[in-house]
């Protein structure tokens, strides 16, 4: 090896050691410097993080968007305030925007400037400030409380035309919407005029009045034929009440819908197990003729079910047979209950129409029960 080789080698020697000692540093350097605490690294996260404006993070109210047009409404000619108003209107209807309620200090100068835009002389109607209005009239009812918005209620369900009335009736009685006395009776009232469209009148009345809205609802249930007004009648009756279904389901039975499983109105749980421990005679009856449709029911009716297996009357004991087998069918009754229900039953039937239906349902309840593994009785 000469000279020149040995220089380098020592060199490159030299600059190895080097670097490892450099590294033992750094390494002794880090281990030796203390970490910072959390709340430290949260405070340095917060300090570089970029910080929203309040414009930014808070959304804009309904009664900001109101309040965006009132200067048009309030100022602006007549093509200006009903343009504004429309405009207006398409945002408040939007699903942004749909369910809010206006505060007092919003709606009251929106509805009186609103109501003066839709205001005019006959000869300057048109079908599209019209339409403007109905808009306007549900929007009122529904969502403010002002006295404006209450007067112009009241004096529409007088004078209105009758798609103003319906538009109202949907919308009053809900929570930050136009209440009163006042306006339940001025409601029953064009109900009572038939003024009101049969299948929006009964929940009107019900938001209204409550309890008080019993008695003009089924009042117009008995005077009405139409299925969708006792459908409207029936769900808005009940509210609380199991006895309201007694003459629910008379109605019903009246029109022949009792049994039809597509013209049945909703029936609430709730009551119809209410109103079937006490249910007796015809009432008992009609109701198994709704557990008969929905079986559903029966869950919370098994004792009426075995009542009325016991009947003396052949075809309330035919009815609850048959709720018994449709709800065993549909998987809300075993197999094993619907057996032991419509067995103790065809032990003492006599009628021999019922006694060959118990056994044909009893067939078809057995059909549904597991069988036995093979060699096992």
């Amino acid at each position: 090896m000469n000279r020149t080789e040995v220089i380098v080698g020592s060199a490159i020697a030299a600059l190895a050691i080097a670097g490892l000692g450099q590294l033992y540093l750094d390494k002794g350097a880090l281990r030796d410097t203390p970490q910072p605490k959390p709340d430290e690294v949260a405070a340095q996260t917060q300090a570089v993080a970029p910080r929203q404006t309040p414009e930014e993070t808070k959304p804009i109210t309904a009664d900001e968007v109101v309040a965006g047009f009132m200067t048009s409404l309030e100022q602006g000619t007549q093509d200006q305030k009903v343009e504004s108003l429309a405009s207006l209107l398409d945002q408040l209807e939007s699903p942004t925007y749909q369910k809010a309620v206006l505060d007092k200090d919003t709606a009251e100068p929106f509805a009186q400037a609103a109501v003066a835009a839709v205001t005019v002389s006959t000869s300057a109607e048109t079908p599209e400030l019209a339409e403007l209005r109905g808009r306007l009239a549900y929007l009122l009812a529904a969502r403010t409380h002002g006295p404006t918005s209450k007067q112009f209620v009241l004096d529409q369900l007088v004078n209105g035309t009758p798609e103003i009335k319906a538009q109202i009736a949907r919308g009053l009685g809900r929570v930050g919407g136009v209440h009163g006395g006042d306006v339940f009776d001025a409601v029953a009232k064009a109900g009572a005029q038939n003024a009101i469209p049969g299948e929006i009148l009964p929940g009107a009345l019900r938001r209204l009045g409550g309890k008080k809205a019993v008695e003009p609802i089924v009042a117009a249930m008995k005077a009405s034929s139409d299925w969708k007004t006792i459908d409207a009648c029936v769900v808005a009756l009940q509210d609380g009440d199991p006895s309201v279904l007694g003459p629910s389901f008379e109605r019903l039975e009246q029109l022949g819908l009792l049994e039809k499983s597509e013209k049945l109105p909703w029936i609430s749980a709730k009551l119809f197990g209410s109103y079937m421990q006490t249910a007796d005679g015809s009432a008992l009856q009609r109701g198994l003729r709704v557990a008969a449709v929905r079986p559903s029911l029966l869950k919370v009716s098994l004792d009426a079910a075995k009542k009325g297996l016991d009947a003396g009357d052949a075809e309330t004991r035919r009815l609850a047979a048959q709720a018994v087998r449709k709800a065993v069918l549909v998987k809300l009754l075993s197999p094993q209950d619907g057996e032991s229900l419509l067995a103790g039953r065809l032990g003492h039937e006599t009628e021999p129409v019922l006694k060959a239906e118990l056994t044909g349902g009893l067939e078809q309840v057995r059909g549904l029960m597991p069988k036995a593994p093979e060699g096992q009785q």
